[in-house]
C-alpha cells in the first residue's frame, strides 16, 4: 500500500533538534545519498545533491535484487523510487550514486496501541532514540499533533504512556520514527482500533491493529447477547473494513437498536451503549435534524445512490439535538440518502441512515 514516504507532518522544533531534519527536508550527511521510507510502503525517498543520478535497488535479506530503478534527484535534492514489494524489516534498500554504493538494512520497528491505557509500545533498534507522533482526532475534520521523544531499551523495546499529553481514542494515528547515524529515516504506523455500527442496519465496520481480528458482540441493555460479528484486519492500516454483519446464533441478520451494548475484547475499552440518534431529512427545506448524544461531533453525508453529494459537520447541542442545512452547498432531493454519524468519547462511531422525504 502506497502512503508516500515523504508525506509526514513536520515534528516540533525540540524533536527536530534531537533527531535532525526528520520529516520533509533532505538530510545533510557525508553519505552521497540517504533514505526515507515507511514500513509497508513500496516507495523510498532518496535525498542527496541536486542532479545526482542514482540506481536504487530493493534487496532481499540475502542481497538478491528484487527491483532496480534509475532516478535523478531534482533541484531540491530529492527523488523517489517505487518497487513491486513493500518495504518490511529485514529487507534492504541500496543506491549507487557518484561511484559510491550505500545499503540500508531496514530495522525492526513497530507500534502497538492500547487505547484504554493510552500506551504505545513496540520494537525498535536497541538503545535508539525515537520520535512518537500521535495524531488525535478531536472531531471528524480536526486533529491535533503530539510529538514525544521515546528511548528504546538495550533489548530493543520501548513503551510510552501518553496519558499526560493525550488520551488516545479510536481512529487516532500513531507514527514511530527512527533515524540512523547517517540520516536515514524509517517509520512505522499504526491506528487505534475503532468500531462503527449502524442503527437499524445489520452492518458494522472495524478498524483494527495490523494482523488482528476477533468478534464484536451486540447485547441487550441487560447484557444478553443478541448477535455477533466477526472482524479481521483487511491488510491495510487506516481503513474501516465494513464487510462485517451482526448475526444471531441461528445465523440471521440482526440490526443494532438504541440502548443496545456493543462489546469487544479487541481493546480493553471497546464497549459502549448505542446512544439516541435520530434523523429526519426534508427535500423542501434541505435540512436534516434529530436527536443526538450531547456535545459529540457529528458528520452528515448526503448521497445519491452510491455517489456522495456533500459531507458536512456539526456538534450536537447540550440539549441533545441538531439541525443541519445542506443549502447552499447542496440541494436535497426526494429519495436521497442521508447518513448522520456521531463520534463517541471512545472514538467509536454510531450511524443513523434516513431517506429524504418531501
Amino acid at each position: 500500500m502506497h502512503r508516500g514516504p515523504g508525506r509526514a507532518l513536520g515534528a516540533g522544533v525540540a524533536i527536530a533538534l534531537i533527531l535532525g531534519a526528520l520529516a520533509a527536508t533532505p538530510v545533510a550527511a557525508a553519505a552521497p545519498v540517504t533514505f526515507q521510507l515507511d514500513l509497508g510502503d513500496d516507495c523510498v525517498r532518496v535525498n542527496g545533491a541536486s542532479g545526482t543520478n542514482a540506481t536504487v535497488r530493493e534487496l532481499s535479506p540475502t542481497n538478491d535484487v528484487m527491483g532496480a530503478v534509475d532516478i535523478t534527484l531534482n533541484g531540491s535534492g530529492t527523488g523517489s523510487a517505487c518497487f513491486l514489494a513493500s518495504f518490511q524489516p529485514g529487507l534492504k534498500v541500496q543506491a549507487t550514486a557518484s561511484g559510491t554504493t550505500r545499503t540500508l538494512t531496514i530495522p525492526a520497528l513497530s507500534a502497538r496501541i492500547d487505547r484504554a491505557a493510552d500506551v504505545v509500545k513496540g520494537v525498535a533498534p536497541k538503545s535508539s532514540t525515537l520520535v512518537l507522533t500521535v495524531y488525535h482526532w478531536t472531531s471528524f475534520s480536526a486533529l491535533t499533533q503530539h510529538d514525544l521523544v521515546v528511548h528504546a531499551t538495550s533489548t530493543g523495546r520501548y513503551s510510552r504512556d501518553t496519558t499526560s499529553t493525550i488520551a488516545i481514542t479510536g481512529g487516532d494515528k500513531v507514527w514511530v520514527a527512527w533515524q540512523s547515524a547517517s540520516g536515514d529515516r524509517v517509520r512505522a504506523v499504526e491506528q487505534a482500533p475503532q468500531l462503527a455500527v449502524w442503527i437499524g442496519r445489520p452492518r458494522m465496520a472495524a478498524l483494527l491493529l495490523s494482523g488482528t481480528g476477533g468478534s464484536v458482540a451486540l447485547k441487550t441493555p441487560g447484557g444478553v447477547t443478541r448477535a455477533k460479528a466477526l472482524v479481521a484486519w483487511d491488510g491495510s492500516s487506516g481503513n474501516l473494513f465494513d464487510g462485517a454483519t451482526f448475526r444471531s446464533s441461528a445465523g440471521g441478520l440482526v440490526s443494532p437498536r438504541i440502548g443496545d451494548k456493543v462489546v469487544s475484547a479487541l481493546q480493553p475499552d471497546m464497549h459502549f451503549t448505542i446512544p439516541t440518534l435520530t434523523a429526519s431529512a426534508s427535500a423542501a427545506s434541505d435540512v436534516v435534524h434529530g436527536s443526538c448524544p450531547a456535545h459529540r461531533p457529528l458528520r452528515l453525508t448526503l448521497a445519491n445512490g452510491g455517489s456522495t453529494v456533500f459531507v458536512g459537520s456539526a456538534i450536537c447541542s447540550a440539549a441533545g439535538t441538531y439541525s443541519f442545512d445542506f443549502a447552499p452547498n447542496a440541494d436535497v432531493l426526494v429519495g436521497q440518502r442521508v447518513d448522520v454519524a456521531a463520534k463517541l468519547a471512545t472514538g467509536d462511531l454510531v450511524v443513523r441512515r434516513t431517506v429524504a422525504g418531501s
